[in-house]
């Protein structure tokens, strides 16, 4: 996994649903690349897929994963998810719950199925929301479609080649 050169100032946010892996990485303050991958027992053997890249405050907490889509908080309370085989996304507005009269009320990601993306809202006394992925709000086109990163040697396991990290070595 690469991480910038100034490490004091590192935005890093990572998931796994035991699959894959998603990870954002970057400067905060600046931009942020998300990353996926198979989950691996090997970081050598990682082929690395770079997703997206969008501003760090959209990446402000851990990665939720399930079926090609990935969930994440940005820092004004909204969730973001991001289909990862074409890098669409799509934000859910930041919502309060009846109850909660808290000044934070963040939209925050649950658990992602195969036809559902689950979603709390408020604080405390949070709501959840069930959305179908079929159903996604505002979808968001990525302006340049999903990479593999650099190639590594076959998994003799998989049968097929693999690409790994590239120039950072995965690491």
């Amino acid at each position: 996994m690469g991480v910038p050169p100034d490490r004091k100032n590192i935005s890093l946010f990572l998931g796994t649903d035991g699959a894959d892996v998603v990870w954002s990485v970057g400067q905060r303050g600046g931009e942020c690349t998300v990353f996926t991958a198979r989950y691996v027992e090997d970081p050598r053997q990682a082929a690395l897929t770079r997703v997206l890249a969008l501003p760090c405050k959209d990446t402000d907490a851990s990665w939720k994963l399930g079926c090609g889509f990935a969930a994440t908080t940005t820092a004004e309370g909204q969730a973001l998810i991001v289909r990862l085989k074409d890098a669409m996304s799509y934000r859910v507005a930041k919502l309060s719950a009846p109850l909660d009269r808290g000044p934070s009320a963040p939209t925050f990601p649950l658990a992602i199925t195969c036809s559902e993306v689950f979603l709390g809202a408020g604080g405390e006394t949070a709501t959840i929301l069930r959305i179908p992925t079929d159903a996604l709000p505002d979808a968001t086109p990525a302006t340049e479609p999903p990479r593999p990163l650099g190639s590594a040697p076959a998994d003799p396991d998989a049968g097929a080649p693999s690409s790994d990290a590239g120039a950072d070595g995965g690491h």
